[in-house]
């Protein structure tokens, strides 16, 4: 009788293991594919709430395309029962895909793009000084015309016998103190071209590199996504859901506009074709 019901108690067991490991290894399109906060820098300025908001977007790109739940947030408030919590840590592990850890890590890499944004904004505050200088260029050169003007016809006078010296070297002091102003504003404004030339050049050093802001990686310890740079809420989701499109098995495409370029340098925040390709074929539709 004992061993009956061992018997049955074995089979129950060997029947719930079976069908929790079958559930997880279901294809990533039928089971959606859970992920958790990890790691959360607070040096990039965004709040923990913000930056979830950010991960959901990234997940819509391409769930609003299929029409399928392809990713789920792990609050990790759910209440577990001792059977289940025993699988998840001893067989789960090793059969069943777990959440994948998306960890906001601060390095060197969001510290030249905050340092790059303030280089955009000094190009942004040094074209506007440019623009005044060339404001007040083109009102010195019209004042210098006729003030030069003025002095010829005093100089055709004076010829003549006609005008005094006084007044007519005042008039050579002013046109050669606008013709001064004129050359230290041409200096200036040459000046502010060039800064603006070199602090263009210095961004450009550090654009369109691959995707750097974000990484995702499988190892035996699990899944995880991390998450190194973004310049604002837009590069940030399209990072995530770059890094997303990796989790789901989705490889590199050749389209610039891709999600999944390999390059990060495009503002598109929708797939593309190819992209849609990808997906579809990892879906199985």
């Amino acid at each position: 009788m004992i061993s009956k019901i061992f018997s049955w108690i074995f089979l129950i067991a060997a029947i719930s293991l079976a069908g929790y490991v079958w559930l997880g290894q279901k294809d990533p399109c039928e089971v959606p594919i859970e992920y958790k906060i990890g790691s959360f820098d607070t040096r990039f300025n965004i709040s923990k709430t913000d930056f979830l908001r950010e991960v959901e977007r990234s997940t819509y790109i391409w769930e609003n395309e299929i029409g399928k739940n392809l990713f789920e947030y792990d609050a990790g408030l759910e209440k577990e029962n001792k059977f289940k919590k025993y699988l998840d840590k001893y067989v789960g592990r090793y059969f069943i895909r777990q959440a994948i850890v998306i960890n906001l890590i601060y390095d060197d890499r969001q510290k030249m793009s905050e340092e790059n944004r303030l280089l955009v904004a000094k190009i942004d505050d040094t074209k506007m000084s440019a623009d005044a200088v060339k404001r007040e260029f083109r009102a010195l050169q019209d004042e210098y015309g006729g003030a030069s003007a003025e002095y010829q016809s005093m100089l055709s006078e004076y010829k003549k016998k006609r005008r005094d010296y006084q007044a007519l070297e005042a008039k050579r002091l002013e046109v050669n103190g606008l013709a001064d102003a004129i050359n230290a504003l041409v200096k200036k404004y040459n000046y502010l071209v060039t800064s603006v030339n070199d602090t263009v050049q210095t961004i450009n050093q550090t654009a369109g590199r691959e995707f750097e802001e974000g990484q995702y990686v499988r190892d035996t310890s699990g899944e995880r996504i991390n998450i190194y740079e973004f310049a604002n809420r837009n590069v940030l989701m399209r990072v995530l859901a770059h890094e997303f499109g990796h989790a789901l098995g989705l490889d590199h495409n050749e389209n610039p506009d891709s999600i999944m370029y390999y390059l990060n340098h495009s503002k598109n925040i929708k797939p593309t074709k190819e992209d849609l390709v990808g997906l579809r074929e990892v879906c199985g539709i």
